[in-house]
């Protein structure tokens, strides 16, 4: 209710996986809460701390990663923005409408800080990436409309 009628969330790691559609276990399909229209997967099955080239609306930029999803789009009538991919291609971070409120998630920490990199496979190569934190936050509390791209 609190979503359709104008809400925020934002959910990063552990938090996107909750608000996709789900996830399949073998051949079990793993129903969430389905506040944007993706289903989760696991990006990567080393579930240790890494720096990972991500490309944030088309810029690469070094992010640090432990056990997040990847994401996939699916059929719904909410509006729904690829953000950021792995280099795979395969989804890191969107944005979707939910009803009048709307909905972030990346598997990805932008919020990551510099000490999160000590123990990190590849830690020397990460970079601040609070501006996209910031960046991400401010678009997802303005009043402006998801636009799918």
């Amino acid at each position: 209710t609190y979503l359709r009628g104008g809400g925020r969330y934002l959910g990063i790691c552990g938090g996107g996986y909750l608000v996709s559609t789900g996830w399949y276990e073998g051949e079990n399909f793993v129903e969430m809460l389905g506040l944007v229209p993706a289903e989760s997967s696991d990006f990567d099955e080393d579930a240790g701390p890494q720096i990972l080239p991500i490309s944030w609306l088309g810029d690469i930029r070094p992010m640090y990663f432990q056990a997040g999803p990847a994401f996939e789009l699916t059929e719904s009538s909410e509006a729904a923005r690829v953000i950021a991919s792995y280099a795979d291609g395969r989804i890191a971070a969107l944005m979707s409408s939910y009803g009048e409120g709307k909905v972030a998630v990346c598997g990805p920490h932008p919020e990551a800080t510099e000490s999160w990199s000590d123990e990190a496979e590849n830690g020397d190569a990460w970079t601040s990436t609070a501006d996209l934190a910031v960046a991400l936050l401010q678009e997802l509390l303005s009043d402006r409309p998801v636009n799918a791209e």
